[in-house]
C-alpha cells in the first residue's frame, strides 16, 4: 500500500519569569613564585567566601568551575626570547541565588567593594529547566499537528495517525526579564 505523507515541523515557544540568579566569579593573581600565587589566590577566594557570608548566603554554595595555575610569559622582540612574568593563578566560581532583588542588591554592593577583586557576571535563569523543556516540546507538537490539519484540509484529505516524530533543539533564545526557549 502506498502511503501518502504530510511532513511538517512544529516550533514551540514558552516564556517564564526567571526565579534564579547565577553569579559567575573569576579571581586571578600573578606572582613570581608558585607558592606566592597560590597563597594570594587562596586569600582572595577566602575573602570572596566572607563577602558572600556577610550578605547571609551560605559560602558553601560557591562552587569551583575552573582552577588553573600556569607560568605566564611574553615574547620580547628586543631580546628575541620568552620572558617569564610569573605564575598566573586563576579560580572561577559559580553561585546560585533565589531571585530576590534586595539580596541581589546587597550582594552586588558587597562585591563591588570586595578585597577579593573578583570580576563577576550575572545571569538570570529558571530553576526547573526540565519543566520548560517539556512545555516547549508539547507546544511544538501541538503546532505541528495544527499545521498538518490545515494542509490536509486544503488538500481535501483526511489526516491520519502520526507516523513519525523527530525532534531536536534548533534555537534557544533568552529575552530580557523573560526567558524564552524555542524548539
Amino acid at each position: 500500500m502506498n502511503q501518502r505523507v504530510i511532513s511538517v515541523q512544529g516550533r514551540g515557544t514558552v516564556r517564564a519569569e526567571p526565579d534564579l540568579v547565577q553569579l559567575l566569579f573569576s579571581i586571578s593573581v600573578l606572582d613570581q613564585e608558585y607558592d606566592g600565587a597560590m597563597a594570594r589566590l587562596n586569600d582572595r577566594v577566602n575573602q570572596l567566601r566572607q563577602d558572600v557570608a556577610i550578605v547571609d548566603v551560605d559560602p558553601k554554595g560557591l562552587k569551583t568551575t575552573n582552577f588553573n595555575i600556569s607560568p605566564k610569559h611574553y615574547w620580547s622582540e628586543e631580546e628575541e626570547e620568552q620572558i617569564f612574568l610569573g605564575f598566573e593563578a586563576e579560580h572561577d566560581l559559580h553561585l546560585e541565588l533565589p531571585l530576590d532583588q534586595d539580596l541581589l542588591n546587597r550582594a552586588l554592593m558587597q562585591l563591588a567593594e570586595s578585597a577579593s577583586q573578583a570580576t563577576f557576571s550575572i545571569y538570570f535563569a529558571v530553576k526547573d529547566q526540565d519543566a520548560l523543556r517539556q512545555r516547549v516540546l508539547a507546544n511544538a507538537v501541538a503546532r505541528a499537528r495544527e499545521n498538518a490539519e490545515t494542509l490536509a484540509q486544503a488538500a481535501g484529505v483526511q489526516l491520519g495517525e502520526i507516523l513519525r516524530i523527530e525532534y531536536g533543539w534548533t534555537e534557544v533564545r533568552f529575552s530580557e526579564r523573560m526567558m524564552t526557549y524555542e524548539a
